[in-house]
C-alpha cells in the first residue's frame, strides 16, 4: 500500500519554486545520501521540467520531497526518466 501522507503533483513549468524542488529531488536521488546534489544535474533537470513535451511529477510524503520522475510524449512514444526516490523513503 502507499504510505500514509503520500501526495502526488504534476510540476508546473511556470511554477519556479516547483521546478527547483522537483529538480532537486531527483538529482538527489541519484547522489549518495551524503553527497549533495551537483548544480549542474539540478539545471538539467529543470530544463526537463520546463520542455513542452515532458510531464514531471513530484512525490511528497506529508509535505517532504520523496521522489521525482519525468515522462515525455512525443508522436505516439512514451519515455519515462530522471525517477528517483530518496535513499531516506526507500523500500
Amino acid at each position: 500500500p502507499a504510505p500514509e501522507g503520500l501526495e502526488i503533483v504534476p510540476v508546473d513549468p511556470h511554477d519556479a519554486g516547483l521546478v527547483r524542488e522537483f529538480a532537486e529531488t531527483v538529482a538527489r536521488g541519484f547522489a549518495p545520501p551524503e553527497v549533495p546534489a551537483r548544480e549542474v544535474d539540478v539545471e538539467l533537470m529543470m530544463r526537463c521540467a520546463r520542455h513542452p513535451r515532458c510531464t514531471g511529477v513530484l512525490a511528497r510524503i506529508n509535505g517532504q520531497a520523496a521522489g521525482a520522475g519525468s515522462l515525455e510524449l512525443f508522436d505516439g512514444l512514451a519515455g519515462l526518466f530522471g525517477l528517483s526516490v530518496l535513499p531516506q523513503v526507500r523500500r
